[in-house]
């Protein structure tokens, strides 16, 4: 391994690091606020969320250092998915902070991101068809406007993860011309040309979800004030 991908896998432990400081094991459900449920809503999601991260990350960081990259890039790009989800989050909270009020759509907001789904029409109940999943597209594209390259990053990514040329052929087979052959089996690993930015990506998603984190911590007193304001009005 380089000594530029060695510290790159350095930064990352510390991220998960940070990470793991966030993971919670319980909370008492009316901790948060005695008036409004949002703020549980809230911090359920991220504390969720965050044992999903944290999982996603080490789970890859283990994939590598079995010499298993090309597997590693799911959970990557799973990463990066968390992380725009978590940009949203921390948007809700952005959002009300500003305007020192709740917006209408908050519940609503919050309710989508712990329960959308988007299961078969003939499974789905009418409880469903109310919070129905955005596509993560959606999530990546708002991620990219304050952070330039995530979106490119993301589509690199998807050629790998999914069946396409570089995700079977330039993955799994190499054509040796001066020999004649062809040789099957794993082809990424560390000596790999992209392995450097396989393993940037992984700790862009973790700084970034850090990072929005951080966000929401930082503002989740006055957004349980907003929240206790809105009751109040009613």
């Amino acid at each position: 391994m380089t000594k530029e991908s060695d510290r790159i896998i350095k930064d990352i432990n510390k991220e998960l690091k940070k990470l793991t400081d966030v993971c919670v094991d319980e909370v008492s459900n009316r901790e948060f606020s005695k008036k409004s449920k949002l703020p549980y809503k809230l911090a359920s999601f991220i504390y969720s969320m965050s044992w999903r991260m944290k999982e996603c990350g080490e789970a890859a960081l283990m994939l590598i250092d079995c010499d298993m990259v090309h597997p590693s890039l799911t959970l990557i790009r799973c990463s990066l998915e968390n992380a725009g989800i978590m940009y949203s989050a921390s948007k809700i909270v952005e959002e009300a902070v500003g305007l020192e009020e709740l917006p209408e759509d908050t519940d609503a907001k919050l309710m989508r991101l712990l329960f959308a789904n988007k299961y078969w029409k003939e499974e789905q109940s009418e409880h469903d068809l109310e919070y129905r999943a955005e596509r993560v597209a959606t999530y990546i594209d708002a991620m990219d406007m304050d952070y330039p390259g995530v979106k490119k990053y993301y589509h690199y990514l998807c050629e790998f993860v999914h069946t396409n040329s570089d995700g079977v052929g330039q993955s799994y087979s190499y054509l040796d011309e001066i020999n004649d052959k062809t040789y099957y089996g794993p082809q990424l690993n560390e000596n790999h040309s992209l392995f450097p930015a396989f393993v940037i990506t992984l700790q862009l998603a973790l700084t970034i979800y850090n990072n929005q984190v951080q966000f929401v911590n930082d503002n989740f007193e006055q957004f349980v004030i907003l929240c206790d304001k809105s009751i109040d009005k009613q």
